[in-house]
């Protein structure tokens, strides 16, 4: 499991969608799929994509019993979670 941009509910930007680094990456529409992945955990550097690049390989070896590519529904409600734990107050915690 890798978390990114994690943080305890009410913390601040928690997935940092606003900064440069990684909305360049969410919004360029050469990055779809697994290949967003690959931006985001692996740095810019030949080796370090060479990895992601031998990462995501070894994802799509897997060709039996592999889950659905999530699409941009399930992207909308993960971004709408992450609001929600981001903008948290004591005041409006179920009881």
């Amino acid at each position: 499991m890798i978390l990114v941009g994690t943080a305890p509910r009410g913390g601040e930007d928690i997935m940092h969608l606003g900064e440069a680094s990684l909305a360049k990456h969410i919004q360029d529409p050469q990055n779809r799929g697994y290949g967003v992945l690959q931006k985001i955990f692996f740095a810019a550097t030949r080796t370090s994509q060479a990895a992601g690049a031998a990462f995501i390989a070894r994802l799509m070896q897997r060709k039996e019993d592999r889950d659905p590519t999530s699409g941009p529904d399930v992207g909308a409600a993960q971004l709408a979670a992450f609001r929600e734990w981001e903008h948290f107050t004591a005041s409006a915690s179920p009881t």
